[in-house]
């Protein structure tokens, strides 16, 4: 029987063009049916004995396939190929290709003239290949099948790591069904064909990360470029990194791993248990050992990175582990950008507003925070500064890093840190991190980290320690900011060029409810963070910091006392400095002696002694090793007509210029 007999001359009796009308309208909507495609040709009615209807699409002259549409008690409608199945194609040179499953997705491509693979079964992933030089460098868009075994997925990774060199993009824009089901359920809301495709490459895009409210036409060459950002070239390796790989890094000599999502450094021997429980736990202890440690011989060596710059998966030798999170991959073009309107961001993400203004008080200091926190996020560079927020318990610093600093930046890139964790030794918990917020800061521990926090904030590397494992120099690429209960939570130097300080003393309990904060952050969250991604950043005031009354009490509590007195020494005011601390009356004579007789230099025992006067033995326990950040470091010298060496720190310049020469020039007697 040819393919024209196959199929029933239904036009020759109105009724059955009716009833194929009718039949076909229940697997496709009619504004997509396309009379010039190729498959719409070989389309018929086949009637059986029961006078009983079924849909009959023709492929060539070896294979046809019929589908009972009647529905019966019972019965399952289902697809029935007689000969062999093809597979499907049109391949036309468009940079976008559509990836499918099953003969309803077939028709629905080819009848919209999109160019198409697809597989009437998972027999064919073996031949997946054979498309590689078609669709090099061109977009391949999956669109998965809800079949109940899941043959399709794994016809996708076949697809994966055939196809190395396409940009693979999943279109799971719609929610637990496939393509034919999407199609079914939105075809009510379009009369037209155009419309249709006009949908189908907005919700492709927008799935790609693209902006919500673009109003340009989403054209082939328009989406394919979104799909090439968000689907960068997979790794014949990675698999997309969608299970875990253990792997040798080569950059920190130690072994890792990675799950798509967190990385995990251990040593040898707790990878080989690792492995041994994942696939050998039914085998002797012999052979498990054995197995193990051939697998773990054959395991890749990567150099692990955090790039924000480049793809995340596998490039060359390289593992970077950046997986952007929506916010951060959404892009906005310059002249999109908006000025920072505080009352915008009132009236339209009220909830966050209310967190923030309770946090920052004031329109000058939420807009510092503002441009401050949108420079960030949009270029993930250092700011070499840090924002230090301080007040009463409860005041919304833990809701703000959870709703906004980790939805920002994703929580495997964020980490909070304890006092007690930033005076340790070991750094490991800073290994590839964007943001850093350390807790509970108070001025009396922050003596011991004072200058580990300057590294931190400004340094370009740090150097990495971890237990059992050598210390390693890294890439420091995270911002900074501090939380604390306490008005001086740190040492702030009178030369500070690194930290902004603001103060709040509200409960946000008193000012809104809390879960329906919670609840309205939320809901706010993407589009506020996509709102603050979109401000007309200002760099400069970004690298800048803001000078608040906060700050200023801080740096006079910092070091009030310490940094008054050595302001006076310097500036040689010592008639003030006797009003001030009589009991020390006779050491500051000595240090000013010592002033006029050796050039300016002050011997080192001179001003411990006065200090320990001054100063309770604790706080002079803690200040007596920093007085080289007043008065530099002391140098050992020998003073004419003294005996031996003496250490001396040098009083400034200034000081220094009031002293009479002549007055230090001594006359040794001649008898």
């Amino acid at each position: 029987m040819t393919s024209e007999q196959k199929l029933i001359a239904f036009n020759h009796r109105e009724n059955k063009q009716d009833i194929f009308k009718e039949l076909l309208l229940k697997e496709i909507p009619v504004f997509l049916w396309n009379a010039e495609a190729a498959s719409f040709k070989n389309i018929g009615l086949k009637q059986d004995d029961n006078s009983s209807f079924h849909l009959l699409f023709v492929i060539n002259d070896e294979s046809y396939i019929e589908r009972n549409i009647i529905e019966k008690t019972g019965e399952i409608i289902k697809w029935k190929w007689h000969g062999k199945q093809p597979i499907f194609k049109r391949l036309s040179g468009n940079k976008l290709v559509f990836f499918a499953s099953g003969i309803a997705e077939w028709l629905i491509l080819d009848w919209l003239g999109l160019d198409y693979i697809v597989l009437p079964s998972d027999s064919h992933k073996n031949k997946i290949a054979e498309f590689k030089e078609k669709l090099n460098r061109k977009a391949l868009i999956i669109l998965p099948d809800n079949d109940a075994n899941g043959s399709f997925s794994k016809v996708i990774e076949k697809v994966k790591v055939e196809l190395k060199n396409s940009f693979i993009f999943t279109a799971d824009f719609y929610e637990e069904k496939d393509f034919r089901d999407y199609v079914r359920n939105i075809a009510s809301d379009y009369d037209s064909q155009d419309r249709f495709l006009e949908a189908l490459f907005y919700n492709i895009y927008v799935n790609a990360g693209g902006s919500e409210a673009k109003d340009e036409a989403i054209d082939e060459t328009f989406l394919f470029e979104k799909i090439k950002e968000a689907a960068p070239i997979i790794s014949p390796y990675d698999e997309n990194i969608s299970k875990e790989i253990i792997f040798y890094d080569r950059g920190i000599k130690e072994y890792a791993i990675f799950g798509g999502k967190t990385l995990c450094y251990t040593r040898k021997d707790k990878i080989l248990e690792y492995i041994k429980n994942l696939h050998f736990k039914n085998e002797s202890i012999k052979d498990a050992n054995k197995k193990a440690g051939v697998l773990l011989h054959e395991c890749p060596c990567y150099e692990a990175i955090l790039d924000t710059k480049i793809p995340f998966g596998v490039n060359g030798d390289k593992l970077n582990i950046f997986k952007p999170t929506y916010i951060i991959g959404y892009k906005i073009n310059d002249e999109d950008r908006q000025d920072i309107y505080i009352e915008y961001f009132k009236e339209n993400f009220p909830y966050s507003y209310i967190l923030l203004n309770n946090l920052f008080n004031t329109e000058d200091k939420l807009s510092y925070f503002l441009n401050w926190f949108g420079y960030i996020i949009n270029t993930l560079n250092k700011t070499k500064n840090c924002i230090v927020l301080t007040g009463a318990q409860g005041t919304g610093k833990g809701l703000f890093y959870e709703k906004i600093i980790q939805k920002a930046f994703g929580k495997n890139y964020c980490v909070n840190l304890l006092s007690h964790q930033l005076k340790s030794n070991f750094s490991g918990m800073l290994h590839n991190k964007l943001f850093l917020v350390a807790e509970e800061m108070e001025k009396r521990n922050s003596y011991d980290i004072l200058d580990k926090l300057k590294t931190y904030i400004t340094d370009p590397t740090i150097i990495i320690e971890k237990k059992y494992a050598d210390s390693f120099e890294a890439e420091n690429l995270f911002n900074m900011m501090i939380f604390s209960n306490s008005i001086a939570p740190i040492i702030i130097e009178a030369s500070d060029r690194r930290y902004s300080i603001f103060k709040s003393d509200i409960p946000i309990k008193s000012v809104i409810d809390t879960e329906a904060l919670v609840e309205g952050l939320k809901a706010e969250s993407d589009n506020f963070l996509k709102s603050v991604k979109s401000l007309k950043y200002n760099t400069k005031q970004a690298l800048s910091l803001l000078e608040t009354d906060e700050k200023i009490i801080a740096r006079e509590d910092s070091y009030s006392k310490v940094e008054s007195i050595a302001n006076k020494l310097k500036d040689t005011r010592f008639d003030e400095l006797i009003d001030d601390y009589p009991e020390a009356e006779m050491s500051i004579e000595i240090i000013k002696d010592e002033i006029n007789e050796f050039y300016g230099k002050v011997k080192s025992s001179s001003l411990r002694e006065f200090f320990k006067q001054i100063l309770p033995e604790n706080e002079f326990k803690k200040f007596i090793p920093r007085l080289y950040v007043y008065f530099g470091n002391s140098g050992q010298d020998r003073i004419k007509g003294s005996n031996g060496r003496d250490r001396f720190y040098k009083i400034t310049c200034k000081s220094y210029n009031r002293i009479d020469p002549l007055s230090s020039f001594r006359i040794d007697p001649l008898f």
